[in-house]
């Protein structure tokens, strides 16, 4: 009876623990496979909207570069304009087009529309836009903003002479561009030229006069010359942004965190799995956020958008099949073992029938395994101990030009120039040997060798596997022309710098030095008598060439610095006496200007290694600022002692910083406007030849500094210096 009952309860514990695993398996396979999903839409998804993202960033750029075109002349013809924005439609940036709005008074409105027609050869004549949407005669108001120049024409044939601030929401993009001058994008609209039903906007940016001021919005509306604007149908850019990219079942939503949620959307962009206009209704912005999405934020002139990316259909739906085919497997594993159990006779053929479901899985798993590299963009190379070539891609095909019969059998070196195709078996033999891995498991720039005899830079990571007892190795391989193209242009555009820069200042120094030497003689009466408005007109002179001395001695200081060609005379230093060198140096200069100059000196500072000069000349800077830029108070020159570095802090009472400009202290060129829209006269380099100099001694400088209770400037240094460029 023992035995009877054995064989009756072992196959039901069997049977009840393979049901048991095999809905654990399912549960535990379907979740991975719901984030594996997941995890494939967030890659398919973030492609695309950077590549949206990263595409309308790229047309902001192409507008502010049209606008240092009109900064930078005096005057732009029709052709200079085509020619000069021609490059820009083949970016792939979906521009619909580039325009130019000179401001018009309407005196002149008559002479530029005469001037219009003989320099474009076209009828030309400010319009508007009646309620039908019809171009009508515009009405008379003190100025006018007309599409002058337009390109490209064709296309945009009705947009040519049409009055910008004749509608309201362009007229309001266009105030807001003039008085902050910055670019400015409208809220979605219709378009002149559209003729479908998609919305457009604009990227607005305002150009003035020539040397005409710009500090407050009372000067930018004075001197506001007109404006340059890109205009884009949103549809067409997203399409032409994402047309390199294969379908992958991802649809993309713009939507414009300015705006009113109704108006919100900007574009609806459908996966082109979806065919001909066979796909879903659009999602609301509610309905995004509550499923599976990916969302990126990008600033468009003054505005945020927000691109989401979705899923199509059940495009990323997760293939619970897999789960039901594992959880199936392992229950029905556990039946075949309990009904093995019963049936003992029927052992054979149930143990075949398992071991042929197993293999059909890992035929799958390696037909899977086989389309990845067999679809992979890089070419993969496996090779044996010898260097011999086992198996390789289509995409090596296409590499090197070789077919895939011609490769398989023959000797890795056939793909490598010399002399590294003759030392190739060399280098795996000393591998072999020494174990020592030069290659194997690094990624490494060569040069490789297509079947034409053409070279090209490449970049290889090896992997070394074992089938077995067999040793084999992995070559992923990718051709990097395009990026070493990139760094040497960069390179190239740096060395092109720094020599211009060089020979400028040097070209400037020899005739200023002459004009100075002249003025100095007149002024001293050298020259003859001079008459008081004479030489007050030569001081003022002198002033200037001194004050363009110092420009070109900053810049070239600037420059010295940035290249690592100023090297630091280390020595010894007390840093308390350098600190009272330099309130040595201003303390007659800061009483005449009302000012206290305190000492706060740690006793305990300990002697550090540095260039005293340049330290000296960081500090003069620092209180030269602090008594430039406050009226009066007292300025402190504090040392401290810190674990391993010393810490140097010049305070001021002063009016204080505003955060936003904060950042733009340390910039070279970069000065801060005052409360009364006044800049100080300077170079803009000061602070960051400091900055440099510091950062030289391996030390950091940095600012404090809240409005209306003063300034902070501080720096650190080491207690060892080694010049960093060295």
């Amino acid at each position: 009876m023992n035995g009877i009952k054995l064989n009756y309860v072992t196959p039901a514990v069997v049977a009840l623990a393979g049901l048991l695993g095999s809905v654990a398996l399912f549960l535990w396979s379907s979740a991975l496979e719901q984030e594996q999903a997941q995890v494939r839409f967030q890659r398919a998804a973030s492609d695309r909207v950077l590549a949206v993202q990263s595409g309308i960033g790229r047309s902001a750029d192409a507008i502010e570069s049209l606008e240092a075109f009109y900064r930078a002349s005096e005057q732009v013809g029709r052709d200079e304009f085509r020619t000069f924005v021609q490059p820009f439609f083949s970016q792939g940036l979906g521009l619909q087009a580039l325009e130019w709005l000179p401001r018009i008074p309407d005196a002149e409105r008559r002479s530029y529309s005469q001037r219009a027609a003989n320099e474009l050869g076209l009828d030309f004549s400010i319009t508007e836009m009646d309620p039908g949407r019809r171009p009508v005669t515009a009405t008379r108001r003190s100025e006018y903003f007309p599409v002058y120049f337009v390109e490209p024409y064709e296309g945009n044939e009705a947009a040519l002479g049409f009055d910008l601030s004749s509608s309201e929401v362009r007229a309001a993009a266009l105030w807001k561009a003039r008085d902050t001058g910055r670019m400015v994008a409208t809220e979605r609209i219709t378009l002149i030229q559209e003729t479908g039903e998609q919305y457009g906007y604009l990227l607005i940016f305002p150009v003035y006069g020539r040397g005409m001021s710009t500090r407050t919005v009372a000067d930018r509306r004075t001197s506001l010359r007109g404006f340059v604007l890109g205009v884009f149908r949103i549809g067409e850019q997203v399409d032409a942004l994402l047309s390199r990219l294969r379908p992958g079942g991802v649809n993309i939503y713009v939507f414009d965190d300015f705006a009113p949620p109704e108006s919100s959307l900007l574009v609806f962009h459908e996966s082109r799995l979806a065919g001909n206009g066979d796909g879903e209704d659009p999602s609301t912005r509610q309905e995004l956020e509550l499923g599976l999405h990916f969302v990126a934020s990008i600033s468009v002139g003054d505005r945020t958008w927000q691109i989401y990316g979705e899923p199509f259909g059940k495009a990323y739906d997760a293939r619970i099949w897999l789960s039901w085919t594992a959880a199936g497997g392992l229950l029905a594993f556990s039946l075949l073992l309990a009904f093995y159990l019963v049936h003992l006779r029927a052992r054979s053929a149930r143990v075949e029938e398992l071991v042929e479901q197993r293999t059909g899985q890992l035929k799958r798993t390696e037909a899977r395994i086989r389309a990845i590299v067999e679809t992979a963009v890089e070419a993969i190379i496996t090779i044996e101990p010898e260097g011999i070539i086992e198996s390789v891609n289509p995409a090596t095909e296409r590499l090197f030009g070789y077919s895939k019969e011609a490769l398989v059998g023959t000797n890795i070196s056939l793909l490598m120039p010399s002399p590294h195709r003759e030392q190739h078996d060399e280098y795996l033999v000393n591998y072999l040997e020494t174990g020592v891995r030069k290659v194997i498991g690094r990624t490494r720039e060569l040069t490789a060798q297509r079947k034409d005899g053409t070279t090209f830079p490449m970049e290889l990571a090896v992997s070394e596997w074992f089938a077995g007892t067999q040793r084999m190795y992995t070559g992923i391989m990718r051709d990097i022309t395009d990026r070493k193209v990139a760094e040497d242009r960069i390179l190239e555009t740096a060395k092109m710098k720094s020599h211009l820069v060089s020979v400028v200042s040097h070209e400037l120094r020899t005739p200023l030095t002459a004009i100075a030497e002249g003025v100095n003689l007149v002024l001293e009466g050298k020259a003859g008598e001079t008459l008081p408005e004479q030489r007050e007109c030569l001081s003022v002179s002198k002033r200037n060439i001194d004050r363009l001395s110092r420009l070109i001695n900053d810049v070239l200081d600037y420059q010295k610095l940035e290249t690592g060609g100023l090297p630091l005379r280390i020595q010894s230093s007390d840093l308390n006496n350098l600190v009272c060198e330099a309130r040595k140096s201003f303390s007659r200069e800061a009483q005449a200007a009302g000012f206290e100059l305190e000492l706060v000196l740690d006793e305990n500072l300990e002697a550090l290694e540095c260039d005293p000069d340049y330290i000296l000349q960081v500090l003069a800077n620092l209180v030269h600022n602090a008594i430039k830029f406050t009226s009066g108070g007292t300025i402190r020159l504090i040392t401290e002692q810190l674990a391993s570095t010393a810490r140097v802090s010049v305070q001021d009472e002063g009016e204080g910083i505003a955060p936003e400009d904060l950042s733009q202290l340390f910039k070279p060129f970069s000065q801060v406007s005052r409360d009364d829209g006044r800049i100080h006269k300077g170079t803009g380099l000061g602070l960051a030849i400091c900055r440099l100099l510091i950062e030289k001694h391996g030390g950091s400088i940095d600012v404090r500094s809240s409005v209306g209770t003063g300034t902070s400037f501080f720096f650190t240094l080491p207690s060892k210096v080694v010049d960093v460029n060295d």
